[in-house]
């Protein structure tokens, strides 16, 4: 069994995204990134995560599936215009029980679906736009 000399608090966590903009009807994953502190490095302590949008925690169910072995990555599906109204966070807590700040909020930049757009010069000559 590994001796740990100093346990810390895992660094606030940042959030990132698989997409700089998640179009409507689409899938988003959010991913959850912090770093442990604990001593000495290389450790294998596990982290786990906990998601909240707009202060509330997330859970899997509905539109949200969280990560089943950390809850590092949370997979929003069928994306709405709505998204872009709630603030995402999330905060890392390694298996020795410390836990890191919130992450600073995160919002989902949300695009509207394609709109065909058919332009016609003539009769039998029309352009399709999407």
């Amino acid at each position: 069994m590994e001796t740990l000399c100093n346990s810390g608090v895992p660094i606030q966590p940042t959030i990132g995204s698989n997409t700089k903009v998640a179009y409507e009807g689409s899938s988003a994953v959010l991913t959850c990134n912090s770093t442990s502190t604990t001593l000495p490095g290389g450790h294998n302590l596990i982290m786990t995560y906990e998601w909240r949008r707009d202060g509330a925690i997330v859970v899997t169910g509905g539109r949200f599936t969280l990560d089943l072995t950390t809850g590092r990555t949370l997979t929003i599906s069928n994306i709405n215009r709505n998204d872009a109204l709630y603030s995402f966070s999330c905060s890392a807590t390694e298996q020795s029980g410390n836990t890191s700040l919130l992450s600073s909020l995160f919002n989902l930049a949300v695009g509207c679906k394609f709109l065909f757009l058919v332009l016609c010069y003539e009769q039998n000559l029309c352009c399709y736009l999407q």
